[in-house]
């Protein structure tokens, strides 16, 4: 930590300030100043900026294939017209990007929307917290939304969409959260 002290014009009174760039909370998870890391959907890169979350402002947008929903960043392996497999995956763009891969056979597997990979059966959430999915066969990932409660939470400013990061209300250096249960979730106030 790096302390300056500043002298008043007049020499009278000494102030404290530390420049050490801040923390950043974001879904109960801290990181610190420069790091990069992945939003609550899925689907964009986020930035800590000296304690504050930086993401992008674009929605994040769904691919429909045959009719069924898909994620952005969920990937699922699928038949193409020469007889073997490709791997596509729903860009946070909506569009669908697919590249040549092994058959979904044995040892097939989903890749959820933080890259990680599940075998033919297993069951996770996304961090949204309303979205369940399963590796089905061919690994295929089917993935069923449910309802949140409340897509913002009440702040002093207005209410805030979920994964919003906000100012701890007690004013102290801490943030809070949007949680999908339409209240913050904060950080504790240091001592």
């Amino acid at each position: 930590m790096v302390l300056v002290l500043a002298i008043t014009a007049c020499g009278d009174s000494i102030a404290d300030v530390d420049d050490t760039p801040r923390l950043c909370s974001y879904l109960g998870v801290s990181y610190p100043h420069a790091a990069e890391f992945g939003d609550a959907y899925g689907c964009y890169t986020c930035r800590c900026d000296d304690g504050v979350v930086v993401c992008p402002d674009e929605p994040c947008l769904a691919c429909t294939v045959d009719g069924e929903a898909r994620f952005p960043n969920e990937s699922w392996i699928v038949d193409d017209e020469a007889g073997g497999c490709e791997r596509c995956r729903c860009q946070p763009d909506g569009v669908v990007a697919c590249e040549p891969s092994s058959c979904g056979g044995v040892g097939a597997r989903c890749v959820d929307s933080d890259g990680n990979d599940h075998a033919v059966g297993s069951e996770w959430t996304l961090l949204d917290g309303c979205t369940s999915c399963v590796c089905e066969p061919g690994a295929v990932a089917a993935c069923d939304s449910e309802p949140c409660g409340t897509t913002t939470c009440p702040t002093a400013a207005g209410p805030v969409d979920v994964g919003t990061v906000v100012p701890h209300p007690d004013g102290c250096d801490a943030v809070c959260v949007c949680a999908t249960t339409g209240q913050l979730d904060c950080d504790p106030c240091a001592d």
